[in-house]
């Protein structure tokens, strides 16, 4: 679904600037480069960043409304306008600066701004009435900006109510913005030699001045050559405001959860702007250097046709979750997240030696995070490893005493371990601190049947299947409990309660005929 989407986005795309600027060969080369330049892959190829394509579906059906809209301006076009950015905000928030693109669009390639002559002569409108002219054009934007407020306005808002917001105390405003400014110039660097390509990138610890300064300078030095050269070049304007006003949403000086120092997919919809300024400078270059057509041509498929074979590279890591992370941990320096994936994943394999170095690599990154610590707690837990199992957990207690998570993996190792009473102690508080952990209901239940305690397991699996109705596997227990305290009837019960859940659940089912068995012997 997603390639058929990102397919009708590259046809949109050429419709739109072939019907805005009626340049052929310049539209299809924007659409082609867009369609298969390997940046792209991550927004295609992950199913969670679906709505990157439709916000972009929509925010090309806006730019296709609204010239329509400007061909004969009207009511009924102008809500045509407000209903298909009204979408694409739906499907993501990043689009709302668009209302300031179609501002530059008005200019080229529209060219309402040099339309603003008057009836008679044909000359220029005098500098006032240019003046209230051009304030129309921006007052003409105002409900599409109202739309933007009130998306931001919720969007923050719900950042908030989740406590999802990176406060500045914890990365102040400066370093953002000049954070952002070095984002910036990595999408423009990997737009031209797209290397190292990551599903994820760590927010770096610190950055040199030069960097910092070299971006900046960098920035405004092409900003201010596309002012000075707007009359000769208005592309290169269009497509540089393209860039920079649609990748602020994602430019980091509103951060939240786990924030990337930048990710490919953010620049979905900007790098457009950079596939113009190429496209259309395409034929000045082809002039200044005496290039002929065919020889422009040829380049320009080598270009496709290289790019195309780093996308099929690039979709290759996708085919699972251990060669994503796996690339990932290769493509870039001190990626902790994707250790700690990674680690995951091998620990899912019960590779769990591998599992405990690349955990271990993630807390020598990260020594202040309690997760990373419980993960590697519990490899070495399985590992048998139990000292250096409760020496992780320890320090992760002290680090977060009211995490829940940490008292309920501390007492899963306890039980591994063999000592059911520190382990039940250990999820009474994770309950206390939670009463939503499930499974710590369902676990306790184990280490009281480890005690011999069956009618205090019945009590925790009871609360367990209250909470959470289809939890099978305390459904199934709780029968397992029931036949040990004689109530066949109720055993037989939860039975069929998890069969009519999980039908193919053959524990339940091969339990459930044991019963109906022991059940008639006794009846007899």
């Amino acid at each position: 679904m997603n390639i058929l989407l990102h397919s009708m986005n590259a046809f949109l795309l050429f419709s739109v600037l072939w019907w805005m600027t009626r340049a052929f060969w310049q539209s299809l080369l924007v659409a082609s480069l867009f369609a298969l330049h390997p940046m792209n892959v991550d927004t295609v190829a992950w199913i969670a960043e679906r709505k990157n394509i439709l916000s972009l579906f929509f925010c090309l059906t806006t730019l296709l409304a609204y010239t329509y809209y400007t061909r004969k301006p009207g009511f009924s076009r102008y809500m045509l306008v407000m209903l298909t950015f009204l979408c694409a905000l739906m499907s993501k928030p990043m689009v709302v600066t668009l209302p300031i693109l179609l501002l530059m669009l008005d200019y080229w390639p529209l060219k309402r701004f040099q339309n603003l002559r008057n009836e008679e002569g044909g000359a220029l409108l005098s500098k006032r009435r240019f003046k209230k002219s051009v304030l129309l054009l921006v007052a003409e934007k105002m409900p599409l900006i109202f739309l933007s407020i009130l998306s931001t306005g919720m969007t923050l808002s719900s950042l908030t109510f989740y406590q999802d917001i990176i406060p500045l105390e914890t990365r102040p405003l400066g370093a953002r913005i000049s954070h952002s400014l070095i984002a910036y110039v990595i999408y423009l660097l990997k737009t031209f030699v797209p290397v190292n390509l990551a599903i994820h990138h760590p927010y770096p610890v610190y950055e040199p001045f030069w960097q910092k300064a070299g971006a900046m300078l960098l920035l405004a030095g092409i900003t201010l050559l596309s002012l000075i050269k707007i009359k000769k070049y208005p592309f290169l304007s269009t497509g540089w405001i393209w860039y920079l006003v649609l990748l602020l949403p994602a430019s980091g000086i509103v951060q939240g959860g786990l924030w990337p120092s930048y990710a490919e997919r953010w620049a979905y919809l900007p790098l457009i702007g950079v596939f113009i300024m190429v496209s259309w400078g395409t034929p000045h270059v082809m002039r200044t250097f005496n290039l002929s057509k065919s020889f422009t041509a040829t380049i320009a498929l080598i270009i496709l046709f290289f790019l195309g074979t780093l996308s099929w590279i690039q979709t290759g890591y996708w085919k699972n979750s251990l060669i994503l992370f796996s690339h990932a941990v290769d493509a870039t320096d001190n990626n902790y997240l994707m250790l700690n994936n990674l680690g995951k994943e091998y620990e899912d394999r019960l590779k769990l030696e591998d599992a405990a170095h690349l955990y271990a690599e993630a807390v020598r990154l990260v020594p202040n995070y309690a997760g990373y610590r419980c993960n590697l707690a519990n490899a070495y837990a399985r590992l048998g490893k139990y000292d250096e199992a409760m020496k992780q957990y320890s320090i992760a207690l002290h680090m977060s005493p009211y995490d829940a998570k940490v008292y309920l993996q501390l007492g899963h190792t306890l039980y591994l371990r063999k000592d059911y009473s520190g382990a039940i102690e250990n999820y009474k508080r994770a309950i206390a601190l939670d009463a939503g952990q499930v499974s710590a209901y369902y676990e306790m239940a184990n280490a009281f049947m480890r005690l011999n305690r069956p009618d205090d397991a019945l009590v925790q699996l009871r609360k367990a299947v209250s909470l959470k109705p289809d939890y099978v596997d305390a459904r199934c227990h709780l029968g397992n409990v029931l036949v040990c305290l004689g109530r066949y009837d109720e055993a037989i019960q939860q039975y069929t309660e998890t069969i009519r859940i999980d039908p193919f659940c053959k524990l339940a089912r091969d339990n459930r005929e044991k019963v109906l068995m022991l059940k008639k012997k006794v009846d007899r």
